[in-house]
């Protein structure tokens, strides 16, 4: 299912969402403040839809810390997307 779809779906209470959004936020914003390759237009699409979906798959198994998230989001992405 589509990561707008799940949010807009209510599977999420309201603080969960604030989790959701922190994370994926402070994970983007340290991408693209350290410049990293996956923040590019060539690479943010695809960067932006595996945090999206490794933050709401952590979500739903429980863990609520949004710097845990942030953490394991952007570790789970340098893992899944080609180095350079």
């Amino acid at each position: 299912m589509p990561v707008q779809s799940r949010l807009a779906a209510g599977a999420f209470a309201p603080e969960q969402v604030r989790v959701i959004v922190a994370a994926f936020d402070g994970a983007w914003q340290a991408l693209q403040s350290g410049n990293s390759y996956l923040a590019k237009p060539d690479y943010s699409e695809a960067a932006r839809d595996l945090l999206a979906k490794r933050i709401i798959d952590q979500v739903t198994a429980g863990i609520l810390d949004p710097e845990a998230l942030k953490d394991d989001a952007i570790v789970y992405l340098r893992q899944q997307l080609p180095q350079r």
